[in-house]
């Protein structure tokens, strides 16, 4: 490799004297520089002197046994991108270069300057460049990055959202452990005002709470702060921080804290009062409907050894959801668990409004029953989609099923024809036929629920591989409040009202109800109805 001469445009400068005279001649002067201009050269970090098209006039020891053999080519030339950089660039080329070991730990990196040297007309005269290892620079930089995570993820262990403000409340820091829990990217805070970017709001579970003010200069915690409010977007947190001061004037300088999301408990406190304000309009009906019954009871004239049964029946089968809704009720009204925003009330007041409901749905029947005895009940005959209408049924009972370990199918043919009936009453008689299908079928055994059109008539029946009914017992079921096991310690709930109501709301609409049963091996129940009920004031 060639070198460049020793020579150097400051050895025709005298050196200066400490005292601004001249040193020494200029001739001595001249020769102590250009004696120690090559030592100087050599003691510098890695540097190398190059022509405009990189071929290499001169590099130090340093550069010859560090880079040389990563950097230049086989002609002892820089590579040809860089030279390009280099000569088309008015200001200094910066470019790292990284020299691999045979570990991890022996790999190098070098911060490279790069620039030219131009000459009096403009041109390129020569490209020069020096290098600094900035190996243990860069680890420390990534030590420093691996331990701001690895304190970002203990953070997230304890808390959703990590911030800090300046001394004029401005986001200066954000971290969360997930983007969607401020429903944007963290880093986004980043110079919005505090109070800005959120409301603050008294928090009703910290009583006698100071306000949070932009003077605030003590910490605080537990403060309720809402991002993007009302909207669907909303974040509700409970955050909490601590001043920090400047050490050297003691001035405040922000604050540093931490939050957690509650927006899902607030919404669980939101849908308790709802379910409330349902359950209060359940009872309301309930009430209604106690009601009814009463002014239907008042007719009932015969007090015969089935109304008896009744009555007992109906007593033990309101008692178990009417303890449910009173005991819940009273565990929400003492929020014995906390306040509403507790997970466990939201299995109380579901459990509560499924009680509600199905108490609500044995008085229908009754009344109903009532109803038909007495030659009151009106219908309300539309235009019936009977696939549509078995999906829906069959969605009431599907959970259930699924539940009970029993396999639910609904089939029909695609051409069926539209039925005219009231959709209402069509809905419970196979609402009714389903729940007992269920009631009466073991785990493994498997419901079909299936339609089709027979002559003017349209066939929907469910069938079940259930515990079946004597052929002796097949008229009994048929009367309201008969059961093939008649007392109280009955394995399956129930009046025994659903099959007699659905026989006779099938006759009703002018169709009948079929049943046929064999013990062990299963039930199938067939509703025919006409395809246009037959005129008449129903």
């Amino acid at each position: 490799m060639s070198k460049l001469s020793n020579s150097h445009p400051a050895s025709r400068h005298p050196v200066m004297a400490p005292d601004g005279q001249h040193g020494g001649t200029p001739t001595s002067d001249a020769e102590a520089l250009e004696a120690a201009w090559p030592l100087l050269l050599e003691m510098a970090a890695p540097l190398y002197i190059a022509a405009p098209d990189g071929r290499i006039i001169y590099a130090n020891a340093a550069f010859k046994a560090q880079l040389a053999a990563t950097l230049l080519d086989d002609g002892d030339r820089l590579p040809r991108a860089l030279v390009r950089r280099i000569v088309r660039s008015d200001t200094t080329v910066r470019q790292t270069e990284r020299l691999s070991g045979n570990t991890p730990e022996q790999t190098r990196t070098f911060e490279g300057l790069h620039r030219t040297v131009p000459d009096p007309d403009g041109g390129v005269r020569a490209l020069i460049g020096t290098f600094t290892e900035v190996t243990r620079t860069r680890e420390a930089i990534a030590e420093v990055r691996a331990l701001r995570s690895r304190f970002e993820e203990i953070l997230s262990t304890v808390s959703d959202w990590v911030w800090e403000v300046d001394g004029n409340w401005t986001f200066t820091a954000s971290s969360t452990r997930d983007q969607g829990v401020l429903g944007f990217d963290p880093g986004k805070v980043i110079g919005w005002k505090f109070f800005d970017l959120g409301r603050v709001t008294a928090n009703p579970k910290v009583p006698k709470q100071r306000p949070l003010t932009a003077h605030r200069r003590a910490p605080f915690e537990n403060v309720l702060y809402v991002i993007a409010p009302d909207s669907d977007d909303e974040r509700l947190f409970e955050i909490s921080g601590i001043p920090k001061f400047d050490e050297e004037n003691g001035r405040f300088a922000g604050f540093r804290g931490s939050a957690r999301d509650v927006t899902q408990e607030v919404a669980a406190d939101r849908r308790a009062r709802n379910y409330r304000g349902e359950l209060e309009s359940a009872l309301s009906k309930l009430r209604d409907k106690n009601s009814e019954l009463n002014e239907a009871l008042e007719r009932v004239q015969a007090a015969d050894k089935a109304k008896n049964q009744f009555l007992a029946m109906v007593g033990h089968e309101l008692r178990t959801p009417l303890n449910a809704v009173i005991g819940f009720s009273e565990m929400m009204d003492q929020e014995l668990f906390g306040p509403l925003g507790d997970e466990r009330y939201d299995a109380y007041v579901d459990d509560v409004l499924t009680s509600s409901k199905h108490l609500l749905g044995v008085i229908n029947d009754i009344i109903d029953v009532v109803k038909l005895e007495l030659d009151e009940l009106r219908l309300n005959p539309d235009g019936i989609d009977v696939p549509r209408l078995l999906d829906t049924c069959a969605a009431f009972v599907r959970e259930k099923a699924a539940r009970e370990g029993i396999d639910l199918e609904v089939t029909t043919p695609d051409d069926l024809p539209e039925l005219v009936a009231d959709p209402q009453k069509v809905r419970q008689m196979l609402v009714n036929l389903l729940t007992n299908a269920v009631k009466f079928t073991e785990s493994g055994g498997r419901i079909t629920l299936g339609a089709q059109q027979d002559g003017g008539e349209i066939a929907i029946w469910v069938a079940d591989t259930g515990v079946g009914i004597a052929q002796d017992q097949q008229q009994e079921v048929l009367k309201p409040f008969k059961q093939v096991d008649g007392s109280l310690a009955r394995s399956a709930e129930g009046l025994g009202i659903g099959l007699p109501l659905t026989a006779q709301l099938a006759q009703a609409h002018g169709g009948r109800l079929v049943l046929d049963s064999t013990p062990n091996e299963g039930t199938t129940v067939t509703i025919h109805l006409p395809l246009v009920p037959p005129e008449s004031d129903t």
